[in-house]
C-alpha cells in the first residue's frame, strides 16, 4: 500500500511540475523500497527525468533513466520475439552511453546494466558480446543493493541467484563470497522462522552447504571444505535427530570424494570409495540399490582397481556370495543375474592383487 500511495503522490507531483520534490521521492521511492518500475508510467517519467536534466539536477536524473530503459527492456526480453531482444538492446545500450560519459553513476546500476545487456546479447546468441559482459559484472554488489528491505527468504533468494551467476563464468571464488555473505541469513530464518524453516529452509540449507563445498574444492581450499564437510554432516544429524543414515549421504559422500580427486587427495579418495562401498553391501537396502545405484555401485568398485584398494576384499567377497544366496532364495531371476555379473566381473578383473 505505502509503494502504491508513494506512486501516485509521485504522478501528481509530477502534474503539479513540483519537480523537485517529485524527483526527492522517486529516488526514496526506488533505493528504500528497492522496487521495479513496471508498474510506474516510464513515458511519463522519461519526459519528467529531461525535465530535470534541463533543471540541473543530472546526476539522479540520469541514474533513474538508466533504470527505466534497464526496466523496459527486462519487459522487452519477457515478450521473447527476436524484435524486442533489438529493441531491448537498443534501450540497454543508451543506458550504458549514460554511464560511460557520467563516471559517477552508482556502481550497483553500472553492473545491473551490464547483466541486462549480458542477457540480451545471450538471447540474440552473441555469445562472446555476452560472456564479455557477464564476466565484467560483480554479481555482489548488484545483492548487496537487491536485499536491502527484504524478508530473509527474499534476501536467502538474491544471493543465491549471485552464486549461480558467478557460477554460470566460472568464478568461483565470487561465488564463496556469495556464500560467505549470506551464511548468517540462513541461521537467521531458523531462529525467526520455524515454520518456513521446518517446511522447506533445512532442504535448501543442506542443498546450500553441499554447494559450497564444490565451490571450495574447485579452488582447491579443501581445508575449509572439510570444515564444512563435517558442519554439514552434524546439522543434519542435529535436524533429523539421526535418522539420516550414511546411505541417505551417499550423494554428498560422492560430492566429497570429486572433491578430493579434484584437489589430488588420494587418502581422502580411497577412504571415500571404501566408505560408500560399504553403504552399498552392507545396508539393509542394498538389493535394492542393485536397481536403483547400479552404475554408481559399479563406478566404485571400478575406482577400487584404479587406486589399489585391496582393505577388506574378502569381506566383501564374502558379502557377494551372501547377497547372490538371498537372490536366489527370492527365485528373482533378474537380481542373480545382477549378481552373477558383479560376482564374475569383480573376482576376475577387480580383484586380481
Amino acid at each position: 500500500y505505502a509503494i502504491e500511495f508513494r506512486q501516485n503522490f509521485i504522478e501528481q507531483l509530477i502534474k503539479d511540475e513540483n519537480y523537485q520534490q517529485a524527483m526527492e521521492e522517486l529516488v526514496l521511492l526506488i533505493n528504500y523500497y528497492s522496487i521495479t518500475l513496471n508498474s510506474v508510467d516510464t513515458e511519463k517519467l522519461e519526459k519528467f527525468l529531461d525535465k530535470m536534466l534541463q533543471l540541473g539536477n543530472r546526476i539522479k536524473s540520469k541514474e533513474l533513466l538508466i533504470l527505466i530503459q534497464n526496466e523496459r527492456a527486462d519487459l522487452e526480453k519477457e515478450k521473447t520475439q527476436n524484435e524486442n531482444y533489438e529493441y531491448a538492446l537498443e534501450l540497454c545500450l543508451k543506458s550504458e552511453k549514460i554511464i560511460q560519459e557520467d563516471k559517477s553513476v552508482e556502481s550497483w546500476i553500472k553492473m545491473k546494466t551490464m547483466k541486462c545487456l549480458a542477457d540480451i546479447y545471450s538471447n540474440l546468441f552473441e555469445y562472446e558480446k555476452s560472456e564479455e559482459y557477464y564476466e565484467r559484472c560483480n554479481y555482489l554488489c548488484i545483492a548487496e543493493h537487491d536485499e536491502i528491505n527484504k524478508s530473509f527468504d527474499e534476501k536467502i533468494e538474491i544471493w543465491k541467484e549471485a552464486v549461480e551467476d558467478y557460477k554460470r563464468i566460472e568464478n568461483y571464488e565470487g561465488a564463496i563470497k556469495c556464500y560467505e555473505r549470506s551464511k548468517d541469513l540462513w541461521e537467521q530464518l531458523r531462529i525467526e522462522n520455524l515454520e518456513e524453516w521446518g517446511y522447506i529452509g533445512r532442504v535448501d540449507y543442506w542443498d546450500y552447504e553441499e554447494d559450497y563445498i564444490r565451490c571450495l574444492f574447485q579452488v582447491f581450499r579443501y581445508k575449509e571444505a572439510e570444515v564444512e564437510i563435517k558442519r554439514l554432516i552434524n546439522f543434519v544429524r542435529e535436524e533429523y535427530m539421526e535418522e539420516v543414515s550414511d546411505w541417505q549421504l551417499d550423494s554428498f559422500f560422492d560430492i566429497v570424494q570429486d572433491g578430493y580427486y579434484k584437489c589430488g587427495i588420494l587418502d581422502k579418495v580411497k577412504e571415500y570409495i571404501k566408505r560408500r562401498i560399504y553403504i552399498y553391501l552392507f545396508h539393509d537396502f542394498f538389493i535394492d540399490a542393485l536397481f536403483v545405484k547400479e552404475e554408481r555401485i559399479e563406478s566404485c568398485f571400478e575406482q577400487i582397481m584404479e587406486f589399489d584398494i585391496s582393505e577388506g576384499i574378502d569381506e566383501i567377497l564374502t558379502r557377494m556370495e551372501d547377497l547372490k544366496e538371498i537372490a536366489q532364495e527370492m527365485e528373482d531371476m533378474d537380481l542373480i543375474e545382477k549378481c552373477n555379473k558383479f560376482e564374475k566381473k569383480y573376482k576376475e578383473n577387480i580383484f586380481e592383487f
